[in-house]
């Protein structure tokens, strides 16, 4: 049985010798190849994985992929937003700083004045309930003052009325002893007042006496016409007339 296989040295050992490939026997390669292969199995080598490719200068850059355009629209997108927030922030700050700020210490101002005219004005209405308060106590105190004025000037009056009487009784009474001294012409003058006297008389002493009222007046010239002619009957007539005023008077002033 030939050797199945042969050593490197033989083959060596041909090529020393001379011998090329050609002179080898085909049949002779073949089974050497065909005993060889069981004995030793190829084994499988992984494909060589391509080497990433060095760019040069000369080479362009590679297209960005989608992530990466993605990610680049989301930064710029982040970076716009940080500016129109910074925008609005320093607006917002502007028209505070511009706008709010001066109308809120406006409107503080504003407000304490009015808290001041507020304390001006319940002063006031303080004042004006006390004055409010003095005024109708004064006008009570006027009210009844006037009220004594009014009795005071009733009371003044009456007692007017009172010495007017008594200055016509006082007429009678002269007249009456001017007659018994026969002094005519005294006598009238004692009764040169009397007519007004009585005149003003007559509707006080028509309150107590209303036929004495009604004939005085009538009584009194009839004592004139009788002061010449008959001196007498007038004398008589004036002492009538002064008891009837004394009566009068009597009723009207006595306590």
């Amino acid at each position: 049985m030939p050797d199945e296989t042969k050593s490197p040295q033989s083959e060596e050992e041909h090529i020393e010798s001379g011998a090329t490939p050609a002179d080898v026997e085909p049949e002779q390669v073949v089974e050497e190849e065909q005993q060889a292969s069981p004995e030793q199995p190829e084994t499988e080598t992984p494909p060589a994985q391509p080497e990433p490719a060095l760019l040069t200068d000369d080479q362009p850059p590679a297209p960005p992929t989608f992530m990466a355009k993605v990610k680049r629209w989301a930064i710029y997108a982040v970076i716009g937003l940080l500016i129109v927030a910074l925008i609005f922030l320093a607006g917002f700050l502007t028209s505070y700083f511009v706008n709010t700020r001066p109308a809120q210490a406006s409107l503080a101002e504003q407000s304490e004045e009015i808290s001041q005219i507020q304390a001006q004005v319940e002063t006031l209405e303080n004042r004006n309930t006390d004055l409010s308060a003095s005024l109708s106590s004064a006008n009570t105190r006027i009210s009844g003052l006037e009220g004594d004025i009014a009795g005071l000037q009733a009371d003044l009056e009456m007692a007017e009325m009172h010495l007017l009487l008594l200055h016509t009784v006082n007429d009678f009474n002269t007249a009456n002893l001017a007659l018994s001294n026969g002094d005519i012409s005294g006598a009238k003058v004692a009764l040169l007042a009397t007519p007004e006297r009585i005149e003003t008389l007559l509707p006080l002493i028509a309150t107590v006496d209303p036929p004495l009222a009604n004939n005085l007046e009538n009584r009194f010239r009839m004592i004139q016409d009788n002061l010449e002619s008959n001196s007498q009957t007038a004398q008589f007539d004036l002492g009538l007339l002064s008891k009837s005023l004394l009566n009068v008077e009597t009723l009207l002033f006595s306590p």
